[in-house]
């Protein structure tokens, strides 16, 4: 059965209140409409973690379909060309690129935290940072959104030019950031090799080199 539309519930609520029911009004809002307090606790995930996901969904933006990108490309970009590319640490808006908020993953939470949703894997998807603030604690069906199916084809995020731009660029490890990030990127493919799988990463058209 449909749920009956927030705004016919209002309305229900005025006009018990323009007849003097405010009780009623108050009771029919505590029913039908709760207030719904946001989760308290600050949840981090560790780097390994979020290059685990973006590579399960391989760099998917799973509300969009859109190609994401992984981080450390965008950092590296950043270093190289910055005027051109530039990067800002807290994501000021004129002052860091408006690719960061369209191609940098991030991690989401299907149902949110907030509504019921469980923080484990099977409700975590990637996004961009510019979808996961939209979203926020709203669920696909209130946005209208559908869950897009995960790439079937060789894209990447590009991490594997990460990997070599690293190696041909050792100075660039000299960024925490960039170090942080390729460190995840080796951990989750020591954990695949260990699986028998093994982190494949694009080389160029219909090629790819191990991590």
């Amino acid at each position: 059965m449909k749920p009956r539309d927030p705004a016919l519930i209002l309305e229900g609520a005025c006009e018990k209140l323009l007849c003097g029911e405010v009780g009623s009004a108050a009771s029919l809002l505590s029913a039908k409409l709760p207030l719904e307090e946001p989760a308290r606790e600050t949840r981090r995930y560790s780097k390994p973690q979020l290059v685990g996901l973006f590579t399960r969904d391989r760099f998917t933006d799973r509300y969009s379909g859109n190609l994401l990108v992984f981080p450390g490309v965008l950092l590296v970009l950043s270093q190289l060309v910055p005027k051109e590319f530039p990067y800002h640490p807290n994501w000021k808006f004129g002052a860091c690129h408006q690719l960061y908020w369209q191609l940098y993953p991030t991690l989401d939470h299907v149902v949110p935290l907030s509504r019921g949703g469980r923080d484990q894997d099977s409700n975590w998807v990637t996004t961009s940072m510019l979808r996961n603030s939209l979203k926020g604690s709203w669920s696909l069906d209130e946005l209208g959104w559908q869950l897009q199916p995960i790439r079937t084809d060789s894209w990447d995020g590009l991490i594997g030019l990460f990997s070599r731009l690293v190696r041909t660029n050792p100075s660039l490890l000299e960024v925490p950031a960039i170090a942080q990030w390729r460190a995840a990127a080796r951990a989750v493919q020591q954990a695949a090799e260990a699986d028998g799988r093994g982190l494949q990463t694009h080389r160029g058209r219909g090629q790819y080199e191990p991590w």
